[in-house]
């Protein structure tokens, strides 16, 4: 009896980059790889896709039938979670994180839009007397480079506060401190940062794209990234909102329970299981 294969994907990214409006090469290596694939995952016997968005992508670009493709949410690490305030008091030392802060987290690179976050950010303060930061986390990737002229040219360097990469055992206070976190990522096939930041109930302002939708749905505010007054207007309105960040706060910790990886472990075990 021939063997049964199950194969899960976690990103097309190379092969939808355009329709993102983000520049693609049709001759790169990734794209190629990704159509060579389409031709062994139609003949796999199921495909695990980790959003729906993945999902629907595997179906319009790959031509897998529909009927082979289950979904199986990623789930986010017990570690994210409501934190005590002696819990934070290392973290605020370690990262000298005194002053209120607007948190991204995620890798530097162009598809992050973290251009459009900074120039959204510099407008809010044009527009709005507030004292928070703008605190950017993660390792540099392809653009960061832009990233840190942008700051530069909009004169933010005692602003914008680049941490660099952060160990993950440091990341639950980071989040936990933040008074809101953006993630106005052009293209996300599933969105584990704002996940992570609902789990410690920091309300969420994600992109309407890609599968941030079906992880943040109406626990947060969704924008379209492409639109810099989206992304400010959304920041005020949980800044100077006290009672409607109490809200996003309390629908993030209740969504976040969701996603866990016990039930994806269940999940995809049924999958494995009922091909026998």
């Amino acid at each position: 009896m021939p063997y049964k294969r199950v194969i899960t994907i976690h990103s097309l990214v190379s092969l939808v980059y355009k329709a993102y409006g983000l520049s693609a090469n049709d001759n790169s290596l990734g794209v190629i790889a990704y159509k060579l694939m389409g031709t062994r995952i139609r003949k796999v016997d199921r495909v695990i896709a980790i959003s729906s968005c993945i999902k629907q992508e595997l179906i319009r670009y790959l031509k897998v039938p529909e009927d082979k493709i289950t979904v199986v949410h990623h789930g986010v690490k017990e570690m994210f979670k409501p934190l005590l305030g002696e819990e934070l008091c290392s973290a605020r030392k370690k990262y000298d994180l005194n002053q209120p802060y607007i948190l991204y987290v995620g890798v530097l690179e162009n598809r992050k839009n973290i251009l459009s976050l900074i120039k959204a950010y510099s407008s809010l303060r044009e527009h709005h007397q507030i004292n928070h930061r703008l605190l950017l986390v993660g390792p540099k990737g392809v653009g960061s480079e832009s990233i840190f002229q942008m700051v530069e040219k909009r004169n933010l360097q005692k602003e914008v506060q680049l941490l660099g990469y952060v160990p993950l055992n440091d990341l639950p206070a980071i989040y936990n401190m933040a008074d809101i976190f953006v993630f106005p990522s052009i293209y996300e096939p599933f969105g584990l940062p704002p996940l992570e930041a609902m789990a410690c109930g920091t309300p969420v302002i994600a992109s309407n794209t890609g599968g941030l939708p079906e992880v943040v749905d109406n626990a947060g505010i969704l924008v379209n990234p492409l639109i810099l007054s989206e992304i400010e207007e959304a920041m005020w309105t949980l800044l100077s909102d006290d009672h409607k960040r109490k809200e996003m706060s309390n629908k993030g910790l209740a969504r976040a329970k969701l996603f866990n990886w016990k039930t994806t472990a269940e999940a995809t075990l049924k999958i494995y299981q009922d091909l026998n």
